[in-house]
């Protein structure tokens, strides 16, 4: 990486929490440290008109490197990745930004759905109901993405207070899903860390 001319060394220690939140925001910690954002955006001039400017050139410029980053090459990718909480979070976009630190005595959570993409599922017969006295999960088996709208609906129909989608959904789709329920309860899609993507891939490839 460059800053200011001059070639710097990054050295990155994985870190379970950032594993864990996405490896979108590992970047952005290292976009602020190097100010990376801020060089390249010293050195265009913005023409615009500030009073119908809602995105500075920086803030244009962040969404573009992490999205590329995170192997997204497309520009219009981030019509959907606009509304994934973890690329909204690295970006500053996030309105109020979660608290890791803070931990409820109880559970609040009472009723969860998960969404499970698989081949020859069937998300009007592939349906599983885990219930205790305390607690509800059900999980809805779909084996294309476009049937995840539905599903949520259903879930979120049936009192589900969060919904969970898996990997296979990826943030495009999980944008979609999110849309289809118009943002009703909280929606995220599972995420491997950096040290399965290999494996992960030689599955799927």
């Amino acid at each position: 990486m460059i800053q200011h001319g001059c070639f710097e060394r990054v050295c990155v220690r994985q870190n379970a929490v950032d594993i864990l939140v996405g490896g979108v925001l590992l970047f952005s910690r290292i976009k602020k440290r190097l100010s990376i954002v801020d060089v390249l955006a010293s050195c265009v001039t913005d023409t615009r008109d500030p009073a119908s400017t809602t995105h500075s050139l920086a803030d244009m410029i962040r969404a573009r490197m992490f999205a590329i980053a995170c192997g997204y090459e497309d520009y219009d990718d981030l019509d959907g990745l606009r509304f994934d909480p973890t690329f909204k979070l690295a970006c500053g976009r996030l309105a109020n930004p979660p608290d890791y630190k803070r931990r409820p005595r109880e559970m609040a959570l009472t009723n969860f759905g998960f969404i499970v993409r698989g081949d020859g599922f069937d998300p009007e017969s592939d349906v599983q109901v885990m219930e205790t006295p305390s607690f509800r999960m059900t999980t809805i088996g779909i084996s294309q993405p476009e049937q995840g709208g539905d599903a949520a609906r259903r879930l979120v129909a049936d009192g589900a207070q969060l919904i969970e989608l898996c990997g296979a959904f990826g943030p495009i789709w999980t944008a979609k899903v999110i849309e289809a329920i118009g943002d009703a309860v909280p929606v995220g899609s599972v995420a491997y860390g950096p040290e399965a993507i290999d494996r992960v891939h030689a599955i799927f490839a």
